[in-house]
């Protein structure tokens, strides 16, 4: 890890029991009872992201599609939801370059609500959308 911030985050998001697996450039965290994401630097601080494949019914149904991807940031409070040039639904957070344990536990509070709690609240709507 290159940086003193994301060695504290992992370091945070392991005793929170995820699995920190460190590439080129980005770091995968994965826990076995939440969504995985990646966290890679961006623009002067962090991005979280994870990436969901989705169906073809993405791609026919496309207004139907953003129509459930705007219902997620309508309700969303960090992540932002869209999709990407395949139609995967991508969500995605920003954290500064700053790592303070009380505002991290605050931010992966808010990404947790928003990537898992929203997607399990939308899942009726989404599932045609997912595989």
């Amino acid at each position: 890890m290159e940086n003193k911030t994301m060695e504290e985050i992992s370091t945070h998001l392991q005793f929170l029991g995820y699995e920190a697996l460190p590439k080129e450039g980005f770091t995968i965290f994965k826990n076995p009872k939440k969504i995985n994401f990646v966290v890679k630097p961006y623009k002067g601080g962090f991005l979280t992201q994870a990436i969901f494949s989705c169906t073809d019914s993405a791609k026919s149904d496309v207004a139907g599609y953003l129509r459930v991807l705007n219902t997620l940031n309508q309700n969303a409070s960090v992540a932002r939801f869209y999709a990407d040039k395949d139609s995967d639904l991508i969500a995605e957070a920003w954290y500064p370059d700053l790592y303070a344990k009380d505002k991290f536990a605050g931010f992966m509070e808010c990404w947790d609500s928003d990537s898992n709690t929203l997607i399990l609240q939308n899942f009726e709507d989404l599932k045609k959308y997912m595989k």
